[in-house]
């Protein structure tokens, strides 16, 4: 997942690794999840804060220079993926 064009949110279950990669920084933390049940996972952007979380256990944090860009990318590598449901709010 991309957030604000910089900002990359990676889960790689078959190293158990949640990483949030971005402009001067790559954060990787544990996070065994069973990927044969859907995962859930939010992300909330606010100012210069990123804040990730994996199936409500799992979480990721950073502060950034900037999110100016409003914008999100999902996509998936090594395996398809199914969105079961997906929710995008704004506070504007």
């Amino acid at each position: 997942m991309t957030i604000g064009g910089h900002h990359r949110l990676c889960l790689t279950p078959e190293n158990r690794q949640l990483s949030l990669i971005g402009p001067g920084f790559n954060r990787i933390r544990p996070c065994p999840v069973d990927i044969a049940k859907p995962v859930k996972i939010q992300v909330f952007a606010e100012g210069k804060l990123i804040e990730c979380f994996v199936n409500d256990q799992f979480a990721q944090t950073c502060t950034v220079g900037t999110t100016k860009e409003r914008r999100l990318g999902v996509s998936s590598e090594g395996g398809p993926v199914e969105i079961l449901k997906l929710a995008v709010k704004t506070s504007e």
